[in-house]
């Protein structure tokens, strides 16, 4: 939670990183690397954000700092990779 007006959704993604060329892309309609996807999913999830005062965006983020930012336990850290997209 970042205030009482304000909280923060972080989506851990220990898979493989999204490649460099298509993050420029990730939120543009249409924009897919599967051959049967529609391209829309993140880009209406940018404009629903967009309509209700949020943000979505994609990025890499350090154990670390994600158990500083969230105020995980250190126990965790077993469970979690060392770096992921979120």
């Amino acid at each position: 939670m970042l205030d009482q007006h304000h909280a923060e959704l972080i989506v851990w993604n220990d898979g493989i990183e999204i490649p460099r060329e298509h993050q420029r892309s990730l939120f543009e309609p249409f924009f897919t690397s599967n051959a049967q996807g529609t391209g829309l999913g993140l880009f209406m999830a940018r404009e629903l954000c967009g309509a209700n005062d949020a943000q979505v965006r994609y990025g890499t983020i350090a154990l670390d700092d994600l158990l500083a930012r969230t105020g995980l336990v250190a126990a965790s850290r077993d469970t979690l990779p060392a770096k992921a997209s979120c």
